[in-house]
């Protein structure tokens, strides 16, 4: 159920950067309409010309910020595993493996042992 609210509360967190930046580009555009209406003589085609140029300019920054999103989302789906107690990096303290799958998803977890373990700890292949 978290991951499902995570995932919510991202998708929002990025349309609502798309949206102010396309409200910029759209005040942008305003901005050229009105200044040609109040400055005469009005040219059709120069402001159809700004139009179009700020339009492809919005589309290549909305392109490159929602690529820039998905990045970082990558990146953030890394953790930091400690190689020796395999303990998790969440913020600045370090916790065990079974609090994260926890807090990050639905599972519940149990305890066993596999069978590389139980020879070590039965002594039966010591050497590993």
């Amino acid at each position: 159920m978290r991951e499902r609210e995570t995932r919510w509360s991202k998708n929002v967190i990025r349309r609502g950067i798309v949206a102010v930046e396309l409200l910029g580009f759209l005040l942008a555009i305003a901005v050229c309409w009105l200044t040609e209406l109040l400055d005469p003589p009005f040219s059709i085609r120069q402001v159809a010309i700004e139009t179009v140029v700020l339009a492809g300019l919005a589309a290549l920054v909305v392109a490159v910020t929602l690529r820039l999103i998905r990045r970082v989302r990558y990146l953030e789906g890394f953790l930091l595993v400690c190689a020796w107690c395999k303990r998790v990096r969440l913020d600045d303290r370090w916790v065990g493996i079974e609090r994260i799958l926890a807090d990050k998803s639905e599972l519940r977890l149990t305890h066993g042992i596999c069978p590389d373990c139980a020879d070590v700890v039965t002594g039966a292949h010591p050497e590993r």
